[in-house]
């Protein structure tokens, strides 16, 4: 029977398909695009809005066919053994969080979970199940072994919660001491669902903002509060106040190269910088030496900052 809950969409192209999740998974707050791609071409075809995925931190499922595991081409001496063959998995696991072939039916909830969960959790991002024809026929009995629900996930605080409080709280207390605070904002805010938040936490403290050219429509173009969209392609005022503020709060923005002008070193030179980001490993690469790192989703961020 088909489940009423779930729309299905017909593409005319795959490329088009997973480039339509892509945005689904950019405009929906708590949803997932998923797509269902044939073997061979069909997979190959869904790579360019993988990538996109994967570069945008957005979560997206993709389902691809493969062969029969008999017709697999399991020890690599050919370059095809079954019909529109392609070993898919490793052509995408560089622009993946998760991605895996199903070789035992009984893992495919499991798998399904496994997916799903790190989809949406922490930075979010594409992943891809590959499943092949045999399985794909195996009576729906057989794959399922437990009685909880398909997408049973909790996600964990990246930080322990006391932890997270403190370094909030140290936030909330520089803010204070600031002359000229600015708050650069990224997609990330978005991604984690706390656009409103974002709104109301700008609005109760009143500090200017610039943003990523994914976050510019975070507040409206004509607020007294937005600055505008710093880098190298920009206007002399955010990138002004960048250079002039005495404290800067990185909300969900990996500060690349483009919104640093390629000076990273002498990004906001004269400000002491709070740097919140769910990816550590965004926060460590920058050079200059961060007053605060705090490791945390923007939802976690906001909800725990002092009213």
């Amino acid at each position: 029977a088909l489940n009423k809950n779930v729309e299905a969409i017909t593409c005319q192209h795959e490329q088009a398909a997973a480039i339509s999740a892509e945005s689904y998974g950019r405009t929906h707050k708590s949803g997932v695009g998923v797509i269902i791609v044939t073997s061979g071409p069909g997979a190959t075809n869904a790579i360019t809005g993988v990538a996109g995925a994967w570069l945008e931190s957005v979560p997206m499922i993709v389902i691809s066919g493969q062969v029969k595991r008999s017709d697999l081409n399991s020890d690599k001496k050919l370059r095809q053994k079954g019909p529109q063959e392609i070993d898919i998995i490793s052509m995408i696991q560089s622009i993946t969080k998760f991605s895996e072939t199903i070789t035992d039916p009984s893992k495919t909830k499991q798998t399904l979970q496994k997916a799903y969960g790190e989809a949406i959790s922490g930075r979010k991002g594409p992943v891809w199940i590959d499943v092949p024809l045999d399985i794909q026929g195996t009576p729906a009995k057989k794959l399922v072994k437990s009685k909880n629900n398909w997408l049973d996930w909790v996600e964990k605080p990246i930080l322990d919660e006391l932890e997270l409080q403190e370094k909030i709280t140290f936030c909330a207390e520089s803010l204070k001491k600031s002359v000229r605070p600015l708050i650069l904002a990224g997609h990330g805010v978005r991604l984690a669902g706390a656009a409103t938040s974002f709104k109301d936490f700008v609005h109760n403290l009143k500090i200017p903002v610039v943003s990523t050219w994914n976050a510019l429509d975070l507040l409206e173009f004509d607020s007294p509060y937005y600055v505008g969209r710093p880098g190298v392609v920009a206007s002399r005022a955010p990138n002004l106040a960048i250079q002039n503020c005495d404290l800067l709060i990185s909300i969900g923005c990996r500060i690349d190269n483009i919104v640093a002008a390629f000076n990273q070193k002498d990004f906001a030179r004269n400000a002491k910088k709070i740097i919140v980001d769910c990816d550590i490993n965004e926060i460590e690469k920058q050079p200059f030496k961060s007053l605060l790192k705090i490791q945390a989703t923007a939802d976690h961020f906001f909800k725990g900052f002092p009213k």
